[in-house]
């Protein structure tokens, strides 16, 4: 499966988007489906934030494994920080780069897609 919806450049979007990827993974495991949807949020309100132009958020499923991507048209790419524990801003790609099994950056000639990939756990034998 993979789908995809663009949401405009304002602060409900975030909401929107984890709206529209957990009605996607309805099906899925718990545990799964809040790390997606909290990935997808993250990389939403970044890139509101920091590009303030409208997103994509391509979600594909296969398999029980998942890679969201998140395009947006600036050019600026992210910034992986490790903010201090008084900073309230800048975990976002923290939190990506810990819950996520691999995330990464395309560069186009539009903008950027920030992606990320979760592997749902084999169920048990």
């Amino acid at each position: 499966m993979s789908t995809g919806k663009r949401f405009p450049p304002q602060a409900t979007s975030a909401a929107e988007a984890r709206s529209y990827v957990h009605s996607l993974l309805s099906d899925c495991d718990k545990e799964v489906t809040d790390a997606v949807v909290l990935l997808t949020s993250e990389l939403v309100s970044n890139a509101i934030v920091h590009g303030d132009t409208a997103v994509t958020v391509d979600v594909v499923r296969a398999e029980g494994n998942f890679l969201v991507s998140v395009s947006d048209e600036s050019h600026e790419p992210p910034e992986l920080r490790f903010p201090d524990h008084l900073d309230p801003n800048g975990r976002g790609l923290s939190i990506v780069n810990e819950v996520s099994d691999a995330w990464g950056v395309e560069r186009g000639a539009h903008g950027k897609t920030v992606w990320f990939t979760v592997t749902a756990s084999p169920p048990d034998q």
